[in-house]
């Protein structure tokens, strides 16, 4: 139907499902299993390398944080030094200027 140029659409959903009995051969497929290989399944990964690299991958890892850490405490002791000489510089020209006008009383 055509409403002044324009199609009008519609919608119909439904509440239920129909559902039917699975074929013959669905049936098989769903109840049998078959053999994903052809003779024993056979396990590749050596885990003694595994657990080396493993190991190497850790320690490498621990190696780099304690780094890290170290740069973080160093830069740590530079900003606490910087701090500590500019409170110091501030207290210096705050008592000069307290003086001064100590001076000009």
């Amino acid at each position: 139907t055509r409403v002044r140029g324009s199609v009008a659409c519609l919608r119909i959903s439904a509440s239920s499902q129909i559902f039917q009995d699975p074929t013959a051969m669905m049936q098989q497929l769903l109840t049998t299993s078959r053999q994903l290989t052809l003779g024993a399944h056979k396990h590749e990964t050596d885990f003694v390398e595994l657990e080396l690299r493993t190991r190497e991958r850790l320690e490498a890892a621990r190696r780099k944080i304690s780094e890290e850490i170290a740069q973080a405490k160093e830069r740590l002791q530079t900003s606490r030094e910087a701090i500590a000489y500019f409170r110091d510089a501030a207290r210096r020209l705050d008592s000069h200027e307290h003086a001064e006008r100590a001076k000009e009383s």
